[in-house]
């Protein structure tokens, strides 16, 4: 039987994966540079790509872990970004590579979400704070990641050798949390059309996301003065993440 001090230290391992995936990749940016002949706009546009998917996989994450539960998403955003961390060194072309990490970044954002629910339930359970470690762990995943690739680079091991090491450990340690989370935490038991209102929901997050981020967007102003840019775009995306679980009760209302 699963126990909670075991769901715990399983998802601490977890959280931790994530960092130290970006920061391995992140350290050998140059190499892969180097490796693909690109340009300086075209690693921007492999930037984008990691980017537009930790976007749409924020936002997509909220519905599926409705649907399906925390752990499954956390899982499969987990094993996502595991499988791809080597892309940009076995890749041989620009478009591969953006596809590639459009899949990471959508794995990672993904995964994120469905990990802090699984956190928040943790905590609801033993009644004290445990995200803020969590989300340390990540921190400290990176700072493994990060260290791990600056003795790679000295000691001149080929960028896919490295990332395909670190790919194979998540991998292994991945293996052994799969049996340790429990399948209901997050799961929305409401009406059968609240999926598809969530999804159209997402549709149009990304869109006035993208829209309210323009550069020229900050420079709009309405006749009540400045318009933000960044403030709507979070909370289009808080508004669309946020489960609704039955009638809202305001301060002069009755519940029902």
């Amino acid at each position: 039987m699963t126990t909670l001090h075991a769901r715990r230290l399983a998802l601490f391992a977890l959280f931790a994966l994530p960092g130290l995936a970006i920061s391995s990749w992140v350290t050998r940016t140059p190499g892969i540079r180097d490796l693909l002949g690109a340009t300086t706009s075209e690693m921007g546009l492999i930037l984008l790509g990691l980017s537009a998917g930790s976007m749409v996989g924020i936002l997509a994450s909220g519905p599926a872990v409705a649907r399906w539960g925390a752990r499954p998403v956390m899982l499969a955003g987990t094993v996502g970004v595991i499988l791809t961390i080597g892309v940009g060194a076995a890749a041989s072309s620009t478009a591969a590579t953006v596809i590639g990490l459009f899949l990471f970044g959508l794995g990672m954002g993904g995964g994120e979400i469905a990990m802090n629910v699984e956190g928040a339930d943790i905590e609801k359970t033993i009644g004290r704070p445990v995200l803020p470690a969590l989300h340390g762990f990540f921190s400290l995943g990176t700072l493994v990641g990060a260290g791990a690739g600056i003795a790679f680079i000295a000691t001149d091991v080929p960028v896919l050798w490295h990332l395909s090491a670190i790919g194979v450990l998540a991998l292994v340690v991945m293996a052994q949390l799969l049996r340790v989370f429990l399948a209901g935490p997050g799961r929305f038991f409401g009406e059968r059309d609240s999926g598809r209102r969530r999804c159209l929901g997402c549709l149009c997050g990304v869109t006035r996301g993208f829209s309210l981020s323009l550069p020229w967007c900050s420079r709009w102003r309405s006749p009540r003065g400045p318009r933000a840019t960044g403030s709507p775009w979070l909370w289009s995306t808080v508004t669309v993440l946020t489960p609704r679980r039955g009638p809202q009760c305001t301060p002069h209302s009755r519940p029902p």
